[in-house]
């Protein structure tokens, strides 16, 4: 399937999601590798899920963690990017060579100034509807590759006027092994799929 934009699906933490996503056309997967963070997922269940699915590339969400664990992170996961707040940013690009994903952070504009300082290893920034409301995609928009952050089909009508790249969503738990309600990431891909 093609998408008329890119696709980055967050907070994968089951081999149904993956493979679902993947095969939707997703340009990016995402894994929690924070071990705090509700969703972490162990570096063995991120191989095992990573051996059934090629296609999109792998990011290592990192919010929260400390920039000494980069090391770490890119040993047991080899992701392709590594997704971090904007708070963490400057300590990150300082620890690895790896792309960074900015989930950007109130005060917009104070993010915004930091991000400057690294710019040439930002490969995306994530907003959020709040972040779009306080005008930070035209801040950011002239500088970087924009990731809208959806949480709602309807935040996809206008997504034809805005200056984004794309979109980023989260995957969810399974119900059990093998059984989810994909409502949501449905209608995400039939909103955005390009007719042949």
């Amino acid at each position: 399937m093609a998408l008329k934009i890119k696709v980055k699906v967050g907070n994968i933490s089951n081999l149904s999601d993956a493979r679902y996503c993947a095969g939707m056309g997703t340009d990016m997967l995402g894994f929690t590798v924070a071990r705090a963070a509700e969703g972490f997922i162990d570096p063995k269940t991120y191989q095992d899920i990573r051996g059934w699915v090629s296609g999109p590339a792998i990011v290592a969400e990192a919010c929260g963690v400390e920039a000494d664990e980069a090391s770490w992170i890119v040993e047991n996961y080899l992701p392709d990017y590594l997704a971090i707040d904007s708070a963490q940013a400057n300590h990150f690009a300082a620890e690895t060579s790896l792309p960074l994903i900015i989930n950007l952070r109130a005060p917009y504009g104070e993010a915004a100034r930091a991000l400057d300082e690294i710019k040439e290893k930002v490969a995306y920034v994530v907003i959020d509807h709040d972040a779009l409301r306080a005008g930070a995609l035209q801040l950011l928009a002239a500088r970087y590759n924009i990731l809208l952050a959806v949480d709602n089909v309807a935040l996809l009508a206008d997504i034809d006027t805005l200056k984004v790249a794309g979109i980023a969503i989260n995957g969810s738990k399974e119900i059990r092994p093998g059984l989810k309600d994909y409502d949501f990431l449905e209608a995400i891909f039939e909103q955005l799929s390009v007719a042949d």
